[in-house]
């Protein structure tokens, strides 16, 4: 998820001076359904949203997972995404080793075990590697999100090839925006416990969007910050804006 809240004339992170008027303006972009953002001040929620409707529009974001299969054996993918008839406006990678991990603590000779992404102008390409899940509650999964512009005639395509032990599989899976529009899927690629590709629900742009905007006449000057949640349990706190005088 992205945030971004203003508190008078601070960003967050930064400090504003007292006033009888407090002008806040927050924002919140996610990348599945949200759940629930707040704007909180100590203990006291000051302005909430909990309620994210969908809409038939098919602008919006699709998640897409790949990873798990049998502890410490790995998985080399290569991966190539096309959006068909629809327009591809960002690609937000979540890759272990880049994004997810400062790339300096990452070993010199981790060689083609880094995750590779390179965007085109209606797609993208992706090389990475995973491990099935060294333990029932940490996922070492990679994956993107995609942001369309479509259409009813819109389909995304997935091509990968997975390596994995003595076992080489190419797929190629298309869908529609309506196919993922009201469930998720996935897939094995080789039988149970074996790794697989996840495809989260379509979430149209009015689910995955917050913006809070308004003046407040504060009782207290404790530090303000932005909070949000996703349905899929995913969540982002801002960094605070503080009081001087």
């Amino acid at each position: 998820m992205e945030v971004m809240l203003f508190v008078n004339d601070a960003f967050q992170g930064q400090k504003t001076k007292k006033l009888k008027t407090t002008q806040v303006r927050a924002y919140v972009v996610g990348f599945d359904k949200l759940d629930s953002v707040e704007l909180v001040q100590g203990d006291t929620i000051l302005a909430g949203q909990y309620d994210f409707p969908s809409d038939e529009s098919y602008s919006g974001c699709v998640d897409f997972m790949f990873g798990w299969g049998k502890k410490h054996v790995r998985t080399s993918w290569d991966i190539q995404v096309d959006i068909i008839d629809g327009v591809l406006l960002d690609v937000s990678p979540r890759l272990r080793g880049i994004d997810m991990v400062d790339p300096l603590d990452t070993p010199e000779n981790a060689g083609d075990s880094l995750p590779r992404f390179t965007r085109s102008e209606h797609g993208a390409c992706f090389r990475i590697v995973t491990d099935g899940n060294s333990n029932a509650v940490t996922d070492s999964s990679q994956g993107f999100v995609l942001d369309i512009e479509g259409n009813e005639r819109t389909k995304v395509k997935l091509q990968f090839r997975a390596c994995w032990g003595d076992i080489v599989e190419n797929r190629t899976l298309i869908f529609s925006i309506d196919d993922l529009r009201h469930r998720s899927t996935s897939e094995y690629v080789h039988g149970f416990v074996s790794p697989a590709v996840a495809i989260g629900r379509f979430c149209a742009r009015g689910e995955v969007i917050c913006k809070i905007e308004r003046d407040f006449q504060l009782s207290s000057f404790q530090a303000v910050y932005l909070r949000a949640y996703q349905q899929n349990g995913d969540c982002v706190f801002s960094s605070p804006v503080s009081f001087v005088e």
